[in-house]
């Protein structure tokens, strides 16, 4: 469950994601992102706890993909970063079985998050990790 009080960031929301920015120096970036059907908040509690894996001095960031409708959950709607149609993706049938626009969508948002943290690092590139769970 999100809450704004932590001992070591501090914390926002942006829309459906948070921003943990550590209350000591900050020296890193973890751009985090979600499995289908999951949130930035369902790794809130991951990312703060004591025992936490980042440094205290790394920012994360927690992306929540949009809500949209997944094909091969019977069309359920839910957070998903593109749609799946089927789970059997060959290269052959990528652009039939993937949602591309979707994931065109998702990849310019991830890299527009990835240039501002850059910006904030002062340009270095080589400070900002990219992970996330599925």
């Amino acid at each position: 469950m999100f809450s704004s009080e932590n001992n070591f960031y501090d914390i926002a929301k942006k829309d459906a994601d948070i921003y943990l920015t550590p209350k000591s120096k900050h020296t890193h970036t973890l751009i985090f992102m979600h499995g289908l059907g999951d949130s930035a908040d369902g790794f809130y509690d991951f990312f703060t706890e004591k025992n936490s894996p980042a440094p205290a001095t790394m920012k994360i960031v927690l992306l929540t993909a949009p809500i949209r409708a997944v094909t091969i959950n019977a069309g359920m709607k839910m957070t998903s970063w593109f749609d799946f149609k089927n789970f059997s993706v060959t290269e052959n049938n990528f652009n039939k079985v993937i949602g591309v626009d979707q994931a065109n969508e998702s990849t310019e948002r991830i890299k527009k998050v990835i240039n501002e943290e850059i910006a904030v690092l002062g340009g270095d590139s080589k400070k900002i990790f990219v992970g996330g769970f599925s």
